[in-house]
């Protein structure tokens, strides 16, 4: 790898996942303003850096950013579960943004394990991060679920609450992943209040709502289920639930001011592209199906009936939390976020399409046959819905 002494280095934890890789391509495309310099090096952490298969997709995103893009590039390992390999991952970096997380694929038989997993990468990463001479600040990614998933709020169908950076969630009456989220923050903030003033880093929280846009890897992983699946034509209805959106360019964009502005130490940052959600997720697949439809695709925007969810929630922990949710809107004061950074965020509909286009550009879904489902289908195959639904809703937060 070639050195540039005057860069800073930034670790990126978990490379591989859709909002990292997004991070590192604008870090590695930022530049000085009078001189168009880059301004800064990766160090990207992944669970096995010497395979070069699995990580094949992300050198090649770097590698098309040209110039000096992918010399400016070193991947790592590092587990979240394990201390080993975090003091050297941390040495020599300026800036640390942690925003690896553990991703169960739909009910984890052990959510302790994916708690654990959270909460003992904030450990890990945080005690480096704490005997490194070289760490000035570090950037956290957490969620909107750490604010509102299992606030009273949501039992009581009360959309008159205002979420700020303020309001914490219930994880006992979370799903594991959102639950994993609440509990990592919280240990993130109790380890950063507790460390000596000559140990302490700056540190900054990102709360990211459902995160959708362009794939910019051929990588879709879960992140963008709620979209492949609807393009794919293999859900036939869709749950009366409304996602607050926030596009991966913006939540990039801000964990990169993050690294920098002054004034937002030991603060968190809602990101979400509107105060109250104007898209419900069958509004999303109706700008797909307007969209692609013409081309020879059959995408279907039926709605799924409400007692059809309510019901599903007896038998599947992943659609419970559906049924909290149906027809409820969050309402977000973004006024912090916006005023820190002088934010201006792409709107939910373009991110939808943008997603969408990406998808095939990348081949994560080619055009496909014509189908044809009974309304009797519509009802059985409604299950499969509600738990790609219900799944998207922590995937698309997913890192």
């Amino acid at each position: 790898m070639v050195e540039h002494s005057t860069l800073s280095r930034v670790l990126v934890t978990g490379a591989n996942g859709f909002i990292a890789s997004h991070v590192i391509q604008q870090l590695l495309l930022a530049s000085d303003g009078v001189t168009g310099e880059p301004l800064y090096l990766v160090r990207g952490t992944v669970r096995d850096a010497g395979s070069e298969q699995k990580y094949k997709a992300l050198r090649e995103m770097v590698a098309k950013l040209g110039g000096t893009a992918a010399d400016r590039l070193e991947l790592v390992s590092a587990d979240l579960l394990k201390e080993d390999g975090w003091d050297s991952a941390v040495r020599g970096c300026r800036y640390v943004g942690h925003i690896a997380s553990p991703l169960p694929l739909g009910s984890p038989k052990n959510p302790a394990q994916v708690i654990k997993a959270a909460v003992s990468g904030v450990e890990h990463v945080f005690a480096a991060a704490a005997r490194s001479d070289d760490v000035e600040r570090l950037v956290m990614t957490s969620s909107t679920a750490a604010l509102s998933g299992g606030h009273p709020s949501f039992a009581h169908k009360d959309e008159s609450h205002v979420f700020t950076e303020e309001d914490w969630t219930d994880p006992d009456i979370s799903p594991p992943y959102p639950a994993s989220k609440i509990l990592a923050e919280r240990r993130a903030w109790e380890l950063w209040n507790s460390l000596p003033e000559e140990e302490r880093f700056e540190l900054v929280v990102i709360n990211p709502s459902v995160v959708l846009g362009p794939l910019i890897m051929n990588n879709p992983g879960a992140s963008l289920a709620v979209i492949i699946e609807p393009m794919k034509n293999s859900v036939p209805a869709y749950p009366n639930v409304y996602f607050d959106i926030v596009d991966v360019r913006d939540v990039a964009k801000l964990h990169i001011l993050s690294l920098t502005r002054a004034g937002v130490s030991g603060h968190r940052f809602l990101a979400c592209s509107e105060e109250r959600a104007s898209l419900s997720l069958l509004d999303g697949i109706k700008l797909i199906e307007n969209r692609y439809n013409p081309r020879g695709f059959n995408i279907k925007s039926r709605a799924l009936p409400d007692f059809l969810v309510r019901l599903l929630a007896y038998v599947s922990s992943d659609v419970d939390l559906l049924a909290r949710l149906l027809g409820m809107r969050c309402h977000y004061d973004l006024s912090k976020t916006v005023n820190a950074f002088d934010f201006e965020y792409i709107p939910p509909k373009e991110s939808y399409l943008a997603a969408a286009e990406s998808c095939l550009e990348f081949g994560a879904v080619t055009q496909p046959s014509t189908s044809h489902v009974s309304i009797g289908g519509v009802l059985l195959l409604g299950a499969l819905s509600c738990v790609i639904a219900a799944r998207a809703w922590y995937y698309a937060t997913a890192l």
